[in-house]
């Protein structure tokens, strides 16, 4: 056990049983939430991470021939 972690274990030892109870609930959801944030995936398409990869028609590209570019890049997969 680490120096701090035994500080705080010394702290804990005076609470009441119900403070006690309240920290381990604090400390369960802290827990749960950091355990969600790492492990979950993410379940929505943020759109803004879509920024920038597509040229825009504006620099170039015919907008029905880059549609029609993307349809078959796709159909190759």
């Amino acid at each position: 056990m680490s120096a701090s972690v035994i500080a705080l274990v010394k702290q804990a030892e005076t609470l009441s049983a119900a403070e006690t109870l309240e920290l381990i609930m604090a400390l369960l959801q802290r827990t749960r939430n950091v355990v969600e944030a790492v492990d979950t995936p993410k379940q929505q398409l943020d759109w803004s991470d879509l920024r920038g990869i597509y040229q825009s028609p504006m620099l170039g590209e015919d907008a029905q021939l880059a549609v029609n570019r993307l349809r078959e890049e796709w159909d190759d997969r």
